[in-house]
């Protein structure tokens, strides 16, 4: 597999390919343990350092930097950052890195060319974090690594995916039409066995504060894993987590067709042997047209943000 990603970083592709193979529902993402996932997530990051236009993986590398807590895939982002020659709006995110992995430092131990002067050898993923930083020039001007802050409209759902079979955290079948009651509906992804405090228990924090908040909307969590999954855990999660369920909050599994809904929606999501190895934050919106829009997932945090969104979408629909 070394031998095979250094080779793919020195294609004239290869910055290109690397970029597509870092979606977390990517195939050879499948089957693997967590840690195996992680692991391989690092050298994707360590290739893309040594490909020919690393800028390629900003976007993702923004995001897993922002939320991962894998010492391995942190150190890879750290070599593509500072193949990339990244500039300071990278700062913070790097230091909140480095803080969340401060006690658990290890030797990534990539097997890269270390001839590369972007890939130094026996570096810990903290060591790496502190070169990416002291590389960020202050007076560069390159923007490489802002997200996308716009919604992506993704057409307009079918009917029949509308009314797959849901269930709730009380055990009482629903689907999408149901839980929107005629309102936009906001949909968190999530599962209750993630282990990264950022993603999937920030992500149900941030949608029991906006249901509270914002009554012209309604909010549900679907999660990745629905044999797990149950509505018994589901409640317990949410409740920890402060969700006031009720007509405008839930937390939902599918019954019904889950390939179907998660093709169309199509999840960034790996699964391994057991349970996902890998996902990303996914935030989607379907309007009252049954539009359905892929959502930046900071957005979960801005309620103001999404109300507007919402509103502008309704508009949308009615004059054409």
């Amino acid at each position: 597999m070394i031998d095979r990603l250094l080779s793919l970083a020195l294609q004239p592709d290869g910055s290109e390919v690397i970029a597509a193979m870092l979606a977390e529902d990517q195939r050879h993402f499948s089957g693997l343990s967590a840690d195996e996932a992680d692991w391989l997530r690092g050298h994707l990051y360590a290739a893309a350092a040594l490909s020919l236009d690393p800028v390629l993986v900003a976007e993702p590398a923004r995001e897993d930097l922002r939320t991962t807590i894998s010492p391995v895939v942190l150190a890879g982002i750290a070599r593509a950052l500072r193949a990339m020659n990244a500039g300071i709006e990278w700062l913070a995110d790097l230091d909140a890195a480095a803080h969340r992995i401060r006690f658990k430092d290890i030797y990534p131990e990539f097997r890269f060319d270390p001839t590369s002067s972007c890939c130094r050898p026996a570096l810990t993923c903290l060591a790496e974090l502190e070169a990416a930083r002291a590389a960020l020039a202050p007076d560069s001007g390159a923007s490489a690594g802002v997200a996308s802050n716009e919604a992506e409209g993704l057409s307009t759902l079918e009917a029949g995916l509308v009314t797959t079979k849901l269930e709730n955290q009380s055990g009482m079948p629903t689907d999408l039409a149901t839980l929107a009651n005629g309102k936009p509906l906001v949909l968190v992804l999530f599962y209750t066995r993630c282990m990264d405090p950022l993603k999937c228990s920030l992500a149900i924090a941030r949608l029991g504060l906006a249901a509270s908040q914002l009554r012209d909307l309604a909010f549900a969590g679907l999660t990745y894993d629905p044999a797990f999954d149950t509505p018994h855990r589901l409640l317990g999660y949410g409740g920890t987590r402060k969700v006031a369920f009720g007509s405008n909050a839930s937390l939902v599994r599918c019954t019904g067709d889950w390939s179907a809904l998660r093709d169309r929606f199509e999840l960034r999501a790996g699964y391994g042997a057991a349970t996902l190895n890998a996902h990303a934050r996914e935030l989607f919106l379907i309007d009252r047209t049954r539009r359905l829009f892929r959502l930046p997932p900071d957005w979960l945090a801005e309620p103001e943000r999404l109300q507007a969104f919402a509103d502008g979408t309704d508009v949308l629909a009615i004059t054409r």
